[in-house]
């Protein structure tokens, strides 16, 4: 695997870094630094994103603390919907951004084995700044929104 752009504050994985749980061909793609940590996992802040080789366009967001703790995500621009996922001002400026081209954003996917699917919460869209990899999970109040979108035909 390699890394990009490694910053002080953020250190680079140990190249044999390979999260629990996964068995994948993975390469570090990117680096996020939530500052509040995630929900649920806020005592984590430092963050790699892995590009799932065998699986594109999916990607791992896995704790370097904690590799234990992974989130199979993917980019919200893949998705058909995605011009109405709207990130109000205030959820970018929590990263620092000023316009949605400063950020990145991904949406975490449920596997569900038994119904043979994937779904995403499009509610909950975690957003990381291009360039200082601050990062911070949105929770957008909106109905219109799914926290179930289907990616794969059931």
């Amino acid at each position: 695997m390699t890394l990009s752009q490694p910053s002080p504050t953020n250190p680079t994985p140990d190249p044999s870094f390979q999260p629990q749980g996964w068995n994948f061909d993975l390469e570090i793609h990117s680096q996020a630094r939530f500052r509040f940590g995630l929900p649920g996992f806020e005592h984590l802040n430092q963050f790699v994103i892995a590009v799932v080789k065998d699986f594109p366009p999916f990607h791992l967001l896995i704790s370097q603390d904690e590799p234990q703790v992974n989130l199979l995500i993917i980019r919200t621009e893949l998705l058909g919907i995605y011009r109405s996922i709207e990130i109000p001002p205030a959820e970018l400026k929590k990263v620092g951004a000023g316009h949605r081209e400063d950020i990145e954003s991904y949406v975490v996917v449920k596997v569900n084995q038994e119904k043979n699917s994937l779904t995403a919460n499009l509610r909950a869209p975690i957003l990381i700044h291009r360039e200082t990899k601050a990062a911070y999970q949105a929770i957008l109040d909106r109905k219109d929104l799914a926290v179930d979108y289907p990616l794969v035909p059931a």
